[in-house]
């Protein structure tokens, strides 16, 4: 396994891996999208003239693009647009005398730009009506189109906005740390199999390099929480189990530090760092899971995959994932070396140290 870790060639391509990740990260933009509509409310038989500001648009220099309201079935479509600026037009809707509805109802506002693309902002203008027994019709069905935007770009989600982009480095750190902790459990067990201490130098490097990766991931990630939730740490399931696990494993490493005895302190290591696993993969995966959470793929709200990651993109994150990993792996090997060069200096190991690393 020595001899696949001092290998050049795949060290290289994590490198150029990571680095296109790091530059499409910053380099994409953010999708348009619709940030403030106004006025909110309106009446059946009005007429409606709405005032729009996007985002990441560039209507001046673009035809006219469609805007409809959306409720359900319902669809209005604005009799008149007009561009004020790039970001900005107003939008005029003559909303029929009967809307079917006894109420009020929470109406899309839907722009279709050819460039831009199809997007919305969702229940953007409440309309009320006072008529349930006769329904309005939509009035602009056949000409509803849903254009994809021209550019490769980051969905537009009103709470992530710009910080969508932290899903290149935030999950793929975190893939990178799991992986590495995959590593460290498995050389527990092959060292209690076999009681070769180079399993041992496996483990407890393998757990090392996942808790930087692991902390590096908790600061981009309460870098995101205070972005999109005002604060950097909730008191949040998913949360507080990624800190109980990262102290999980912090006691594996003053457990090691507190023996002496090079066999006992292997094989203690070895069956704590086993537990210590199956203990974080609870905190993380399970538990958020059975109890409500804000963090995306627990508690009910879907993962980020499911609408959040451009299809076009996902090249991209999986080299973040790859790059990640593989800068890991890297890293965990100079460390395995640099031990084995120690425990050879103090000979500690029976084993010759070339024999390792061939």
């Amino acid at each position: 396994m020595l001899n696949l870790l001092r290998k050049r060639w795949w060290k290289f391509v994590s490198v150029a891996f990571l680095l296109v990740a790091l530059v499409a990260g910053m380099y994409f933009p953010l999708s348009s999208g619709i940030t403030a509509v106004g006025p909110e409310k309106a009446t059946e038989g009005q007429t409606l003239s709405l005032a729009i500001t996007t985002y990441n648009t560039n209507f001046e220099n673009n035809k006219v693009p469609k805007v409809y309201l959306r409720g359900n079935e319902l669809f209005f479509c604005a009799n008149a647009v007009t561009i004020l600026s790039p970001v900005n037009l107003t939008a005029v809707f003559n909303i029929p005398d009967s809307l079917g509805i006894n109420g009020t109802k929470p109406f899309n506002v839907v722009i279709d730009d050819a460039v831009g693309g199809t997007f919305f902002l969702r229940s953007a203008v409440v309309l009320a009506g006072s008529n349930p027994s006769n329904g309005a019709t939509h009035t602009c069905a056949k000409d509803l189109e849903i254009h994809a935007s021209a550019n490769m770009s980051y969905p537009y989600r009103e709470i992530l906005y710009e910080s969508i982009r932290n899903l290149f480095y935030h999950v793929p750190l975190w893939f990178a740390m799991l992986l590495l902790l995959v590593c460290s459990f498995g050389s527990s067990i092959a060292y209690l199999n076999s009681n070769n201490m180079l399993y041992d130098v496996f483990a407890k490097e393998a757990a090392f390099v996942a808790m930087l990766f692991g902390a590096l991931g908790i600061v981009t990630g309460m870098t995101w929480a205070n972005f999109t939730w005002g604060t950097p740490w909730t008191n949040d399931p998913k949360l507080n189990g990624a800190a109980v696990g990262m102290l999980t494993y912090l006691a594996y490493f003053v457990l090691r530090g507190s023996l002496t005895q090079r066999d006992q302190r292997a094989k203690v290591s070895a069956v704590y760092g086993i537990f210590a696993f199956i203990i974080y993969i609870i905190f993380i995966f399970v538990l958020p899971r059975l109890s409500d959470s804000l963090h995306p793929g627990n508690g009910g709200n879907p993962a980020f995959s499911n609408y959040d990651l451009d299809n076009r993109l996902r090249p991209v994150f999986y080299a973040a994932v790859i790059g990640f990993t593989g800068i890991g792996y890297w890293i965990m090997s100079l460390r395995i070396r640099y031990t084995l060069l120690l425990e050879k200096q103090q000979e500690q190991i029976d084993t010759p140290y070339e024999s390792m690393v061939s």
